[in-house]
């Protein structure tokens, strides 16, 4: 089994992967250079203004982020930001 696929945006291909259970799927240009430019300034923005919330995610509002562990081998930073607003 691969590890890791990389594919243009291609329903087919993408199903068969998930259906293939590979782990990592990359697409690429999945979205707009200036699409995604502007989600990371927003977060940054959020984050610098807002400070960590803990709670329930199905009663109230409340952001987490996720980020690679450090030591880890890569040229990427690979950050995860959730924001829950209900």
């Amino acid at each position: 089994m691969k590890n890791v696929a990389i594919c243009e945006i291609d329903n087919n291909k993408i199903t068969q992967y998930i259906a293939d259970e590979i782990p990592v799927i990359i697409v690429k240009n999945f979205e707009k250079e200036s699409v995604c430019n502007t989600v990371r300034r927003s977060v940054h923005f959020f984050l610098k203004h807002n400070s960590p919330k803990l709670g329930n995610r199905f009663t109230e509002t409340f952001w987490q982020i996720d980020v690679l562990p450090s030591k880890v081998m890569t040229d990427r930073i690979f950050r995860t930001c959730f924001i829950f607003c209900w």
